[in-house]
């Protein structure tokens, strides 16, 4: 196995196949695996300074796991009770703070990663095993995005079913049931998707039959079904307010896109409150339940609708710098002008640029008005939609409210 002098530890690093959202894992071993879908120099160099941090923290004696639990500095902590690669876990605040520093920085201006490139090693064919054979628990660096860190946990259930498992209600505080979807493969197909798939194909320079445009075809649909999925899935367990860091007290303080000041914490009996500033009496208002029967004990006004705004907004920032939203990027071509594009809102996939591509007459017309949209009654919905969003509902209600005011792209 190949090593770099300039590697922080002349750890061997191992292209492997990763689960959604998950980068780079650190090896008891000193290996160091990476995503073997990742194949920006760059990126690659970041993730190895993080995950040479996790190596000096074990080989210090400070880290060490196995496939129930992390230790840090002699105390355990539950893996299946941690959001792996979360920030605020204190063996990832050091990685953080260090990764990137002088001290694991792989110095000079050229591509530090080219010796590895020449060897196989990065950017290889995929690597499906560590050096010494055995797979072992790591310690993760997940992708900074907060949507992508939600997807790394969807778990398959076997019957085509995609499930972040129970998800807890903003508003109420309590764990309902799973957040699971299913179903968008069979949604998927008829003869916009053929026509849009043949085209496609085409401009590539293929020709649209045989065993290869097959594969092709049906990985499209895959990948169409995939981004779709993902997207309900990231929306039904968002929460803006995990990215708010907690005060001392327990609460979180945000400031809306508005300028609106509001603080948030925890009732007693687990449901969110909200309050907001005044700034005339230079301080807060008194909490209100966000959900409450009783109108005056309960926080609303134009204050409960620009948090509800906030926090669609929120999402939809994070869901398009996500790598989740990406899916379908592999298929623009960007020579033609054209892409392929998935619209949540109307459930449509579009090809833009498509139909300038072909000569005038009756297959451009088809191109232009081939409709690729899910059909919704093939999709396995859950009868309520758990969220962790901000929910607009009375008390009884676990549904989120529906992000409906734009086209994601």
């Amino acid at each position: 196995m190949y090593t770099q002098a300039q590697n922080p530890f002349n750890s061997p690093v191992v292209k492997v196949d990763m689960e959604d959202g998950v980068l780079g894992k650190a090896n008891k071993d000193g290996t160091i695996h990476i995503n073997k879908d990742v194949n920006d120099p760059k990126q690659i160099k970041k993730i190895v300074e993080h995950e040479s941090v996790h190596i000096d923290q074990m080989r210090r004696g400070d880290l060490s796991y196995d496939d129930n639990s992390v230790t840090w500095k002699g105390k355990k902590y539950s893996r299946s009770k941690m959001d792996e690669g979360a920030k605020n876990l204190p063996w990832e605040k050091e990685a953080y703070s260090k990764a990137g520093k002088k001290k694991f920085k792989m110095g000079g201006n050229k591509n530090p990663y080219s010796p590895l490139q020449k060897k196989g090693l990065i950017n290889s064919p995929l690597h499906k095993d560590p050096p010494n054979g055995t797979t072992l628990p790591t310690a993760t660096a997940n992708s900074e995005n907060y949507i992508d860190r939600i997807l790394s946990k969807t778990k398959q259930d076997g019957s085509g079913g995609y499930s972040l498992g129970k998800v807890k209600h903003l508003t109420s505080g309590k764990e309902i049931r799973d957040n699971k979807q299913s179903g968008y493969y069979k949604a998927i197909g008829g003869k916009g998707f053929d026509l849009q798939a043949k085209s496609m194909y085409e401009l590539q320079g293929g020709t649209p039959t045989g065993k290869a445009y097959e594969e092709w075809k049906n990985q499209l649909r895959k990948d169409s079904a995939k981004i779709a999925r993902d997207y309900e899935l990231a929306r039904g367990a968002y929460s803006f307010l995990d990215d708010v860091e907690e005060q001392k007290d327990g609460t979180k303080e945000f400031t809306t896109s508005t300028g609106g000041k509001y603080s948030y914490r925890k009732g007693d009996d687990g449901q969110a409150q909200f309050s907001v500033w005044d700034p005339k009496l230079k301080g807060y208002s008194s909490y209100k339940d966000w959900d409450n029967d009783d109108k005056d004990e309960r926080f609303g006004g134009a204050s409960r609708g620009d948090i509800v705004n906030y926090s669609n907004e929120k999402f939809k920032k994070s869901w398009r710098t996500s790598n989740a939203s990406k899916t379908l990027d592999k298929y623009a071509n960007e020579e033609k002008g054209s892409s392929y594009k998935y619209d949540p809102i109307s459930g449509r996939f579009r090809t833009v640029g498509l139909a300038e591509n072909f000569g005038a007459g009756d297959d451009e017309s088809k191109i232009k008005s081939a409709r690729n949209i899910l059909d919704r009654s093939k999709i396995n919905q859950p009868e309520v939609l758990p969220t962790a969003t901000v929910s607009s509902k009375p008390k009884n209600s676990v549904t989120g409210p529906s992000i409906n005011d734009g086209t994601d792209e």
